[in-house]
């Protein structure tokens, strides 16, 4: 089965297409009933906000995913996978140097004529070294165009939270830029997003580099849009935390203290020690004071994702290890009860009307498949406050010949 991204589908006249939205309502009719006009108050409006083509194709798939807050506040923020956003989005809740950031993940800069320096290596160019043979050093890094948009509403309005940026150190694509650094990266997006640069450059790459040393490269840079000396990076699978105090000592943290350090690195040490569950850090950087912001959040995603929401294993370990509120536990369970769940078309049901059909048969939401699953919980971590819990589902549809 084909993913492509909604960008894909903008056309030479775009509209307000009803097939996301219909489907989005259609999906939590049965995965959500009970919380269904909240879906639809903070999701649709933002929906209506991209712009996409008039046809999809045979085999494709749109994949939404909707955060969910369970601090009593019902807030429901909504994200969305796949490239050329800036081709869909109304540009009244998007930024307007995105087109540029784009550039990097899909097509290959002019190099030669840039007349301040490149942050690229040399060996980005055509004539230059292969890009297998770029692969092979460990610090190259490319820029992936399958990014992910973070959407919310907020004062009434929807609006843009944050743009997600995927990195691999596998070279893909030799027409593409690579970078020596995570840094250079992060230096590039900020300069191309006209966002606060490091005012200590020096201080600011220390900090990355014993980051990276200690995590690797980043699997997503994030952007925090409206909030330019905010910079999210989401790391990747941690197996042991073994080496987190030493990585966020309070030096690097802002109003860091030796008890909160402590505390955060026992936590860490109880969550990977779960079983069917991998752990990812995401860790929010402040450009102004080049610090590690003191909330500090981790993904936890079960491996058996089904199961977790049948026997909810994983849930109530994180409660004993982050002795969560026991209603918001209540909130999770309540809210993902019904999950996983979906509504599959039966292959012959539809080739048999189909044949018996005198018109042709338009696209429509009885044949596609849509599935709704858990995909992770989120932990968020500050000092002197108790430890908050977010929940996270794909919304997939699928389109059929």
């Amino acid at each position: 089965m084909a993913t492509r991204a909604i960008g894909e589908f903008a056309g030479m006249n775009p509209y307000k297409n009803s097939i996301i939205s219909n489907s989005l309502c259609d999906v939590a009719s049965f995965a959500y009933p009970e919380i269904l006009e909240l879906i639809e108050a903070q999701c649709l409006p933002i929906i209506d906000q991209i712009l996409i083509g008039r046809e999809f194709g045979r085999s494709d798939k749109i994949v939404t995913l909707l955060e969910f807050h369970h601090d009593g506040s019902d807030m429901i923020d909504i994200s969305f996978f796949g490239k050329n956003w800036s081709e869909v989005f109304k540009k009244d809740i998007f930024p307007s140097w995105w087109g540029e950031i784009e550039d990097l993940c899909i097509s290959y800069p002019e190099l030669d004529n840039d007349p301040v320096g490149n942050p690229f290596m040399s060996i980005a160019s055509k004539k230059d070294s292969s890009g297998d043979q770029a692969s092979t050093n460990k610090s190259v890094l490319q820029l992936i165009d399958d990014q992910f948009v973070e959407c919310e509403i907020r004062d009434d309005h929807p609006r843009t939270a944050g743009i997600f940026v995927k990195t691999t150190k596998k070279i893909l694509d030799k027409e593409k830029p690579f970078f020596s650094s995570t840094f250079d990266v992060i230096l590039v997006i900020q300069k191309i997003a006209d966002n606060v640069l490091f005012e200590n450059k020096a201080k600011a790459q220390a900090m990355i580099n014993r980051l990276v040393d200690g995590l690797n490269d980043p699997v997503y840079i994030g952007i925090m849009v409206g909030r330019s000396h905010n910079l999210k990076l989401i790391f990747g699978n941690i197996e042991s935390a073994a080496n987190t105090k030493k990585i966020l000592e309070s030096e690097c943290m802002f109003q860091g203290d030796f008890k909160y350090l402590s505390q955060l690195n026992a936590v860490v040490s109880d969550l990977v020690k779960i079983k069917d569950a991998n752990i990812r850090p995401c860790l929010d950087i402040d450009l102004l004071t080049n610090t590690i912001n003191p909330r500090v959040c981790f993904e936890v995603f079960p491996v058996k994702r089904f199961a977790e929401t049948r026997n909810w294993k994983v849930l109530e370990k994180i409660a004993l290890i982050c002795d969560l509120n026991p209603q918001d536990i209540v909130h999770v369970r309540t809210t993902h009860q019904h999950l996983p769940i979906g509504k599959k078309t039966d292959p012959l049901a539809a080739m048999l009307i189909q044949k018996m059909s005198t018109q042709p048969q338009k696209r429509d939401n009885n044949r596609i498949d849509k599935r709704a699953t858990l995909s992770h919980y989120k932990i968020c971590i500050e000092p002197e406050k108790a430890c908050k819990i977010k929940s996270y589902a794909y919304i997939t549809q699928e389109f059929h010949a």
